[in-house]
């Protein structure tokens, strides 16, 4: 399985998806810091590229965990932006993740 943060709601998810927890990041804008939220989603890899194009349909974003720290460069979770457990205060875990 892959893995993909996206700004798309659920109802963009197709086949082979599964929503790990939503990973909130933060942005520095022109009137400060504020935060992005993103969804961490497991892709069955026969459906990525479906996938990618289906969230930029709705101009979502799908990105790999080091696209996402490039795009967050104030992320305090040293290069890693994957939840590293469904306690961590930067990600509200979904019922049922593993």
């Amino acid at each position: 399985m892959e893995t993909r943060f996206t700004t798309a709601p659920e109802s963009y998810d197709g086949f082979g998806t599964r929503t790990l927890c939503r990973v909130e990041m933060p942005k520095r804008g022109p009137r400060g810091v504020y935060a992005v939220w993103y969804r961490e989603v497991e892709i069955d890899p026969e459906y990525l590229d479906w996938q990618r194009v289906r969230y930029a349909s709705g101009l979502h974003a799908c990105l790999t965990n080091a696209e996402l720290v490039m795009l967050h460069p104030l992320c305090h979770r040293c290069g890693v932006a994957a939840c590293p457990d469904a306690d961590a205060p930067e990600c509200l875990p979904i019922e049922g993740r593993v």
